[in-house]
C-alpha cells in the first residue's frame, strides 16, 4: 500500500515538474529579442492586474512576406525574425526554418488592416497589484525570449529603451 501511494505521489511530482520544465525552458535557455508594442485597452476584474500586448508582428502582411502558402485560421505558423534591435518579421511559413530567429503562432485570420492576424501566446504581461492604468504607446518594446522550438515568454517591458516601472497608486 504504501509503495503504491510513493509511486502515484511521484508519478504527480513528475508530471508537475514537467509543466513547470516547460514553461520555463524558453525563459531559462531562449533567446532575447525585442519586438514593438502597440497600445492595447485591457480590462479584466478577475485575472488581476496586467497589460494586454499587442506586436508590430501580430498583424503581418503575408504577401510583402517571403512564404510557403496561405495562411488560413488555426494554421501553425513560423514567423522569421530579424536580428536587429527590435527584431521584425522576415518571412512566414508552416514549418519551422532550419535556421536563425524564429517565433511560432496561431494565424487567426484576416485582420482590421487587411493582413493576416496571429497570436503568439505572449499577448499578457502581468504587472504588480494596485499600480493603476498604465497606457501603452509606440515607444513601449517587450522583452521576449525564444527557445529554439519557436516558444516565446515575455521577460520585461520596456519604455523608451529603459525597463518599465510601475508606480503605485496611479
Amino acid at each position: 500500500m504504501e509503495r503504491r501511494l510513493v509511486a502515484v505521489l511521484g508519478g504527480i511530482l513528475v508530471v508537475l515538474l514537467a509543466f513547470w520544465a516547460y514553461a520555463a525552458i524558453p525563459s531559462l535557455t531562449g533567446r532575447e529579442v525585442q519586438l514593438r508594442l502597440e497600445p492595447v485597452d485591457p480590462t479584466d476584474l478577475l485575472a488581476g492586474e496586467y497589460l494586454t500586448l499587442r506586436y508590430d508582428i501580430s498583424s503581418l502582411n503575408a504577401s510583402a512576406l517571403p512564404s510557403d502558402g496561405n495562411l488560413s485560421y488555426g494554421d501553425t505558423v513560423y514567423v522569421a525574425l530579424s536580428d536587429d534591435p527590435i527584431a521584425v518579421p522576415t518571412g512566414v511559413t508552416h514549418e519551422p526554418p532550419a535556421g536563425g530567429l524564429f517565433i511560432r503562432g496561431e494565424a487567426q485570420g484576416d485582420d482590421w488592416r487587411g493582413g493576416e492576424e496571429v497570436v503568439y501566446g505572449i499577448e499578457r504581461y502581468y504587472i504588480p497589484e494596485g499600480t493603476g492604468d498604465v497606457r501603452l504607446n509606440s515607444s513601449w518594446t517587450a522583452r521576449v525570449r525564444i527557445d529554439s522550438r519557436g516558444n516565446g515568454r515575455v521577460v520585461g517591458v520596456l519604455e523608451d529603451g529603459k525597463e518599465a516601472t510601475f508606480a503605485y497608486g496611479k
